[in-house]
């Protein structure tokens, strides 16, 4: 069962990093690839149970995919318990004041 708990046992949460670290690396690869951002947000459940290591080890790997095309990507967690909704109040704050100074 998923919880947002991180593994009691460090033993096993490493070997849940290590099974998810390579398929993610390269979704983020492809992404970045194909997009050029740069900086994201790793959010979500799991992201969550497993913080800074997850992040850490999945940034450098990307990185490190990324060396030779002399690009890198930045990786951050969540600063908000809901994440999605300070996006969406950005969006809308953003979209009234470029309202507001057109007008």
């Amino acid at each position: 069962m998923l919880s947002a708990e991180p593994p009691a046992d460090p033993a096993q949460k490493r070997a849940i990093i290590r099974y998810l670290l390579l398929n993610l690396a390269t979704a983020m690869f492809n992404f970045e690839m194909t997009f050029d951002i740069g900086n994201y947000v790793l959010s979500g459940l799991i992201p969550h149970a497993l913080g800074e290591d997850l992040r850490i080890q999945l940034e450098e790997l990307v990185n490190h995919m990324l060396i030779s095309k002399d690009r890198s990507i930045r990786l951050t967690l969540p600063q908000a318990e809901h994440p999605t909704l300070i996006g969406a109040a950005n969006l809308v704050f953003e979209k009234t004041l470029l309202n507001e100074l057109t007008v």
